[in-house]
């Protein structure tokens, strides 16, 4: 009876998806959508639906099959190679094979490890999680690699949880690791050299010409913003646990003594860390080199994508005892690629890509909506509101096509009231990273709505919007106030 519940469960979710999908694309465009826009907005929204009733990859493929069909000037052909040739979605499948060398190699049982060993990390599991945010912001700053700091952390957390007891898709393990994933998207803009900050202030420059700016000072605001998010965030997890809304199943009386053992620094762990390190390098040397050199040059043309690559090759032709640290053949065999992430992120960012072209309409319908609402507001209330309207959007659509929509408005918008952007502008950076509630937002949501082994679609809904809530009250309290003053 289970199995044929599920039969016709998939079967309904199937055909109310296909029927959205049609039947959203024939509603007249409104504002300035088109036709065009209409008919991938269907597309998108029917996604969506499937997505939320846990019928991934079935809907992924119906839905880069019906935009080629219904979206007027596309095929099924250049839909499907632009799910397969999008860049970030290449580079995450090598990421995803990296993390799985990493682990193979120990270091993420050796990192958990040392974690345990610290005796505050270990008080409660309140402190446990605390500790592995903490512990987020710091990678996910020096990396400046959300997706690949996601991955570590979430591993050391699978292990950690494996010796506790946590339970997967118990409320506590959702709720710490959306929030790890949390961290990883908005601590990526800590640093001077880090690119989104870059992309950014790029963006602004373009919108208003003459901003100048402190780019360390931008980042202290951000570490500042960030650090009150997890603040909001263990006062949340700590009312939860308190009030037994957020019940946790296990004690950590003894989790000092579950990993002593395990804590070896062997030497795969070694070369685990020199991988790291390479890594990290390979990607921070381009931001350093002189424009126009021949080094930076030849970093350019490996490319983020070629980085990975090379570095996993190297992890295959790397012998320790001889045996191999990592075989890709065996990685493949063993699921080291997530194909539900996979095909629901390429999906998501074809789609919700092209849905904000300005052929689509959506773009200039959205500003001219915030047009219509902003009056006679004060600087603070615009900012905030912008902010947040931001945060919304960004879960919605790609984070690079929001910062690309609200970046120039809040810059113009506050030029007007005399206030420089450029520290508002690098708080929107970070917000503007975290599209964390639909799996269309950004490679790590479409992620955390893949990894149906750890947690289910509610619960990531449930989670991400208590950590969007945590961020645009740092906001309110922090983030603006400190933008609005080192702006005046």
């Amino acid at each position: 009876m289970s199995n044929l519940n599920e039969t016709m469960k998939f079967y309904l979710t199937m055909g109310l998806s296909l029927l959205i999908m049609i039947l959203v694309g024939m509603i007249p465009p409104f504002g300035q959508m088109t036709v065009y826009g209409m008919q991938l907005l269907g597309v998108f929204v029917g996604c969506i639906f499937g997505w939320l009733l846990g019928v991934v990859v079935p809907v992924a493929i119906l839905g880069i099959t019906m935009a080629g069909l219904l979206v007027t000037g596309t095929t099924i052909d250049n839909m499907m190679i632009a799910l397969f040739s999008t860049q970030m979605v290449v580079m995450i499948f090598f990421a995803l094979i990296f993390v799985y060398g990493l682990d193979k190699c120990g270091i993420l049982n050796f990192l958990a490890a040392k974690i345990m060993s610290i005796k505050w990390c270990v008080k409660s599991p309140w402190h446990l999680a605390v500790s592995l945010w903490l512990c987020t912001m710091v990678c996910a700053a020096l990396s400046s690699q959300p997706f690949a700091t996601m991955l570590l952390m979430f591993s050391m957390y699978y292990g950690l949880a494996d010796k506790l007891g946590a339970q997967k898709r118990s409320p506590y393990s959702v709720m710490v690791l959306v929030f790890i994933a949390a961290v990883s998207a908005i601590a990526v803009a800590l640093v001077p050299y880090s690119g989104m900050i870059l992309f950014a202030t790029s963006i602004m420059a373009t919108a208003v010409q003459g901003v100048t700016f402190n780019l360390p000072l931008i980042c202290g605001v951000n570490f500042l913003v960030t650090l009150a998010f997890i603040i909001i965030g263990a006062v949340l997890l700590k009312v939860l646990m308190v009030t037994n809304v957020l019940k946790v199943e296990f004690d950590m009386s003894n989790a000092g003594e579950l990993v002593t053992q395990k804590a070896v620094f062997d030497t795969k762990v070694k070369w685990g860390f020199f991988y790291i390190i390479l890594l990290v390098a390979l990607m921070l040397v381009p931001t350093f080199l002189p424009a126009g050199s021949a080094l930076k040059v030849f970093m350019g043309r490996i490319g983020t994508v070629g980085m990975f690559v090379i570095v996993v090759l190297l992890m295959c032709c790397t012998t320790v005892k001889g045996e191999r640290l990592m075989d890709f053949e065996v990685a493949m065999k063993k699921g080291a690629v997530n194909w539900q992430v996979f095909f629901m992120m390429g999906t998501a960012l074809v789609v919700s890509g092209q849905l904000v072209t300005p052929q689509a309409g959506l773009a200039l319908t959205l500003q001219d909506v915030l047009n219509g609402m902003l009056g006679d507001m004060s600087a603070y209330v615009l900012a905030v509101i912008f902010i947040v309207f931001g945060l919304i959007l960004t879960n919605c659509i790609t984070n690079a096509v929001a910062m690309q929509l609200i970046i120039p408005l809040l810059s113009i918008f506050m030029i007007a009231k005399g206030v420089n952007p450029a520290y508002l502008v690098g708080i929107a950076a970070i917000v503007l990273d975290h599209g964390l509630v639909l799996p269309s937002g950004s490679p790590l949501g479409a992620f955390l709505h893949g990894n149906t082994e750890w947690m289910e679609s509610k619960q990531v809904y449930l989670f991400t919007i208590c950590s969007s809530t945590c961020l645009a009250i740092a906001i309110a309290l922090v983030g603006a106030p400190l933008g609005l003053f080192f702006g005046a």
